[in-house]
């Protein structure tokens, strides 16, 4: 049983990170038919295996009200995005929308990786991961909104990384400047980053700080008893 419990929670791990991969390669490739076909249907798989995840822990779950209290986020992982959704969104000629569909693929990304951290780290590591991978997927999420609605417009705005660029100097607050939304939709974007990434980004360095000390903490207590 414990072979197996290790197998199925690899697969897990391979399943999160390949997802990674395809998304990546999804942002930084312009795909042709046949190629998305296939992203499509890798992804309704994993997004069907992470779905029967959640509903066997569910069952097995003494407290079904509490397991889903505490891991509802797992459901976002089973989000599938099929070729056609895309098909009929590029047949209302909404194209900007596909892009956006990309914000929705890296919120559920988040949640396959939290799934990681469930299975590999502890409480205090896991709230780290958690909060990291929250705090990256508000900064590709941004990025992402940004370039839908600057590309073509901005005339700052030359490539994805420029938006990328853009959101993590706005995050972390240096704002040098060199980059800035000229559109309505582009500034609504950049208000929320600013808005709920700083507050996020201060929430992880404190996180940080008390896992830092309550670990001094525990060694210097550890040298004390060694001493006794």
């Amino acid at each position: 049983m414990k072979k197996i419990s290790i197998f199925y929670d690899s697969l897990l791990v391979f399943l999160a990170l390949a997802s990674v991969g395809l998304l990546v390669f999804e942002i930084t490739h312009d795909l042709e038919a046949s190629q998305t076909k296939l992203i499509s249907t890798i992804d309704i798989v994993i997004a069907t295996i992470f779905l029967l995840d959640f509903f066997i822990g569910l069952f097995r779950s003494k407290d079904r009200t509490k397991f889903f209290r505490e891991r509802w986020y797992e459901l976002l992982a089973s989000i599938p995005l099929t070729d056609a959704t895309v098909r009929a969104l590029r047949s209302i000629r909404i194209l900007r929308v596909l892009r956006i569909i990309r914000i929705i693929r890296i919120i559920r990304l988040s949640a396959r990786l939290k799934r990681i951290g469930d299975i590999a780290f502890d409480e205090t590591k896991f709230k780290l991961f958690s909060l990291g991978t929250t705090a990256a997927t508000l900064v590709f999420s941004a990025a992402i909104a940004f370039h839908s609605f600057e590309e073509g417009i901005n005339p700052n705005v030359h490539s994805l990384f420029d938006s990328f660029w853009w959101a993590m100097v706005t995050v972390t607050t240096i704002g040098y400047g060199d980059i800035y939304p000229v559109t309505t939709a582009g500034r609504i974007v950049a208000m929320i980053l600013m808005l709920v990434g700083i507050g996020t980004l201060g929430v992880i360095l404190t996180t940080i700080a008390n896992a830092a000390t309550k670990t001094k903490e525990q060694i210097i207590n550890g040298k004390s008893n060694d001493t006794e």
